[in-house]
C-alpha cells in the first residue's frame, strides 16, 4: 500500500493542512492533543508522522479514514483529560466515520516512576483504548532541544511502527490485534 495524504478542511476558513499518512498505511494520522502542553508537537516532529493538532478538523467527504492517536502527559491534569476524550469516543462523540481512536500516548511530566494514584488512575484509562504507548521522561525536550536520534526514546519510533506493521495492526473497530511474531512470543 502506498502513503495517503488526506486534506482536511477547516470550515469555513477554507483548505486546512494536509495530514500524511504514516508510510505503508491506508490511513491519515492526527496527533489529537488532550490538553495544552501535552507534547503533540515535538512527538509530531520526532516522528516526521501526521497532522499536529489540538482540536478536531472535520475530513474531507469521500477521503480514507484518519487514525487518531490522543496525547496526554501522566499528571493528574493530563489523565483526566485522556480520560475525557476516551469517554466521548465511547459515546460516539468522536466516533466519526472518517476518524478512528488508534491509541493513547502518555508523555511522562516528570522523570522517575508515577506516584500510586496517578500510575493506577494510568492504568485505568488506558483501558479506553486500543493502544498505549508511554513515553518516559525527556529533559532535553524540557530544556528546548529539539527531537533528534540521541534525545528520542525508541517508544516514539515504535509507535509509526506499530501503526503500520501487520503484527500490529490497529483493527478499526476499536481493538488492537496482537499476533505472534516468528519465534513464538507475543509482540
Amino acid at each position: 500500500m502506498g502513503a495517503i495524504s488526506a486534506a482536511v478542511t477547516a470550515g469555513a476558513a477554507g483548505a486546512g493542512p494536509e495530514l500524511p499518512a504514516p508510510p505503508g498505511a491506508a490511513q491519515a494520522l492526527l496527533w489529537l492533543s488532550a490538553h495544552g502542553g501535552s507534547g503533540v508537537t515535538t512527538l509530531q516532529a520526532a516522528t516526521g508522522l501526521g497532522g499536529d493538532h489540538t482540536y478536531l478538523l472535520p475530513v474531507a467527504e469521500g477521503l480514507c479514514p484518519v487514525l487518531m492517536l490522543v496525547v496526554a502527559r501522566t499528571h493528574a491534569h493530563g489523565l483526566l483529560c485522556a480520560q475525557q476524550l476516551a469517554v466521548q469516543a465511547a459515546s460516539s462523540g468522536l466516533a466519526l466515520a472518517t476518524y478512528h481512536l488508534a491509541g493513547l500516548v502518555l508523555v511522562a511530566d516528570a522523570p522517575g516512576k508515577l506516584p500510586k494514584p496517578l500510575a493506577e488512575l494510568s492504568q485505568l484509562i488506558s483501558g479506553g483504548y486500543p493502544r498505549t504507548w508511554r513515553v518516559p521522561y525527556v529533559e532535553a525536550w524540557r530544556l528546548g532541544q529539539p527531537p533528534s536520534p540521541s534525545n528520542t526514546p525508541k517508544v516514539v519510533a515504535r509507535i509509526g511502527q506499530d501503526l503500520v506493521e501487520p503484527s500490529r495492526a490497529i483493527d478499526l473497530r476499536g481493538r488492537s490485534q496482537v499476533t505472534l511474531n516468528p519465534n513464538g512470543a507475543n509482540q
